[in-house]
């Protein structure tokens, strides 16, 4: 994923291509309409999805989110708050408090939020030099004193691939909110969401992944960011 814009720039291109798309697919949901936004290289940049620094990233996401809900402002917050179609969890108190507290009960299920919040902890200290206040600050204390631990499943490592998942929902729902069916049963052609996913991670990134394979993928995430709300 490039550095050349921040995470809101690149956010704001992707949501331009969608809105092109958007218009264009009063035409019909075509197989190049959909490759059209999949060939976004700011913000989905599926051709790097298998690069080695993915990972570092994905955890360097999760601070600029606690850091931006720490400030009450930027894309992370925006999205939280009900922009760029995703509603702010039910139950969430609004502002900045309830936001870090979500994202907070993320950081027990999920090391990577857990990550993110430390390191979003050691930036507010170092280079702002501030108070974390009265969210952050007691959740540090009691990560210090080993009260609060990242969750260790069993089974497999649940960082690998986590990156590449990530985008891979992300990318499937971009095109769903154009207005392709996410997934399609096994009699229907195959010009779903996961489709043409499937194809853009073989042609961008050499992946090969099948149209199952992606489409379970994407069931697992959608299920996973549901239990996180």
């Amino acid at each position: 994923m490039s550095n050349q814009y921040s995470l809101q720039a690149r956010a704001d291109l992707l949501q331009e291509r969608v809105d092109v798309a958007k218009q264009r697919a009063t035409n019909g949901l075509t197989r190049d309409l959909a490759m059209f936004v999949l060939e976004d290289t700011h913000f989905l940049d599926l051709a790097n999805v298998g690069s080695k620094n993915i990972e570092e990233e994905f955890i360097s996401s999760r601070k600029e989110m606690v850091l931006q809900a720490f400030r009450e402002e930027g894309f992370y917050f925006d999205l939280a708050s009900g922009k760029f179609g995703q509603p702010i969890p039910e139950g969430v108190e609004p502002g900045e408090a309830g936001l870090l507290r979500h994202y907070l009960e993320k950081a027990k299920k999920d090391p990577l939020f857990f990550e993110g919040t430390i390191q979003a902890c050691i930036e507010l200290l170092q280079v702002e030099a501030c108070s974390l206040g009265n969210v952050l600050g007691p959740w540090l204390v009691e990560v210090m004193k080993g009260n609060i631990k990242p969750t260790k499943p069993r089974g497999p490592d649940p960082l690998k691939n986590v990156a590449r998942d990530d985008t891979i929902f992300i990318a499937v729902r971009t095109l769903a909110s154009v207005g392709y069916s996410p997934t399609r049963n096994n009699a229907s052609a195959p010009n779903s969401a996961c489709d043409y996913v499937a194809e853009a991670l073989g042609r961008l990134a050499g992946i090969g992944l099948s149209y199952d394979a992606v489409a379970k993928i994407y069931s697992k995430e959608a299920r996973m960011e549901a239990s996180r709300d």
